[in-house]
């Protein structure tokens, strides 16, 4: 086996955020700590038993509805307590759930659109929308425009506060809707496949602001108080959009592994549910990732719904019908969760037929290497050991990391250094 050699060190200039989602992995949850240095992790309040958590909403009082395969469940304590408020919904399972900024809680099911205005007890079905139908995600404005997504016949618009709803698709490519966003200004946003549609004019005409893959589809969206807009793709990019949409900047390049489900935008800090690897966790508006999935069981880690509230919490539902719950994350200042440190470096080297990092350190002290496939997962783990100051050749085992392509990890204190290995045959 001979070695190739593509020497994508990290530093300040970072152009690829797919090496933050691995890092995140690693040193994420160790940098999130309260002041009495215990880590924040996620603890479950609501668990099904069987079925799916779809949608979660929250309101300002404490109310947390969740929409299952087993109808609409409802806290009033922040998670503590819960109950079934479902009554009038048919069939129980509900696709999709929110609550208006009129308190108006509108649910979807096989049976239409439904709306209840006693907090999830009573409910009533809209007008406008036929059986069979399935609305995956709902977005509103706070001036009483509604908006719901089907996954089959587009989007529907409501300006009654959801008593009845009518279809507003002229201009889109596609009626395949999977996720909707408000923007503050009005604007509405569609993800469908292939494009990223906007509307500035309540849905009457929609243009496309992004195109993306045709195999692909946008399966998340978020937009923040600063008009910035965030969307995240079953292939796994991640892309922010500025000025209303009018550019775009991928940070995150697909296909990787990650397909995103969900997103919850609040303030600089964004929660995205992922489809097979947990919550990722961003605290600069998007521009670096970590994943955080501590106390979240391994059998819990597909992600279909995640909110956040204004006190604090954050609620994510899983496949499994698990509802967890995580408190305010103290810290603000660590950007993404990442310290790249700029005090050593780590490169590799091919002597022969075997692969090997170069290690240069300031100073003795004792580094972690791992080395991870592209997927995330971890192939060689060489633990924390000692190393002098200067330069250190480190071999790596051959039968471990074969023909491919792998990312070297060298962690030292609070420093990271990252290194890109392509290995052929």
């Amino acid at each position: 086996m001979s070695i190739v050699l593509n020497l994508n060190c990290m530093n300040r200039h970072v152009t690829s955020r797919l090496y933050h989602l691995i890092l995140g992995l690693i040193i994420l949850a160790g940098l999130t700590r309260t002041k009495a240095g215990v880590a924040q992790t996620w603890q479950p309040v609501f668990e099904l038993g069987s079925g799916r958590v779809s949608g979660l909403a929250a309101d300002a009082p404490g109310n947390v509805f969740a929409a299952t395969d087993s109808g609409v469940f409802l806290s009033t304590d922040d998670g503590k307590h819960w109950g079934a408020a479902s009554n009038g919904l048919f069939p129980k399972q509900v696709f999709a759930v929110t609550i208006c900024s009129s308190g108006t809680l509108l649910a979807s099911t096989e049976g239409g659109i439904f709306r209840s205005t006693d907090t999830g007890h009573n409910w009533a079905v809209t007008k406008g929308l036929t059986e069979n139908t399935h609305v995956d995600c709902f977005a509103w404005d706070r001036t009483g425009h509604y908006y719901a997504g089907d996954m089959s016949l587009g989007v529907f618009y409501s300006s009654d506060d959801g008593v009845s709803w009518n279809q507003r698709n002229n201009g889109l490519p596609h009626k395949g809707v999977w996720s909707l966003a408000a923007a503050m200004n009005g604007d509405i946003y569609a993800g469908i496949n292939g494009y990223i549609a906007r509307s500035t004019n309540l849905g009457e005409r929609w243009d496309t602001t992004e195109s993306l893959s045709s195999f692909d589809r946008v399966t998340a969206l978020g937009c923040d108080s600063m008009h910035n807009i965030f969307a995240g793709t079953k292939l796994g990019r991640f892309l922010r959009g500025f000025d209303g949409g009018d550019s775009w900047q991928e940070i995150i390049p697909g296909p990787i592994s990650i397909a995103f489900n969900c997103m919850a935008v609040r303030s600089d800090s964004i929660f995205a549910g992922s489809a097979d690897h947990g919550m990722l966790l961003s605290y600069d508006d998007g521009f670096h990732w970590g994943f955080y999935n501590l106390g979240i069981p391994d059998s819990s880690s597909v992600m279909l719904s995640v909110t956040s509230t204004e006190s604090g919490l954050t609620y994510a539902g899983t496949l499994n019908g698990r509802i967890m719950r995580i408190g305010d994350l103290p810290i603000r200042s660590v950007k993404g969760g990442l310290n790249i440190s700029s005090e050593f470096d780590l490169t590799a080297q091919s002597v022969g037929v075997g692969a090997r990092l170069r290690l240069v350190l300031p100073e003795a002290q004792a580094v972690a290497i791992t080395i991870y496939n592209l997927l995330g997962v971890k192939m060689l783990e060489l633990g924390a050991r000692p190393f002098e100051a200067g330069e250190s050749i480190i071999p790596l085992d051959g039968k471990a990391v074969r023909c491919g392509s792998f990312i070297a990890t060298a962690i030292c204190g609070d420093g990271m250094r990252v290194t890109k290995i392509i290995l052929v045959e």
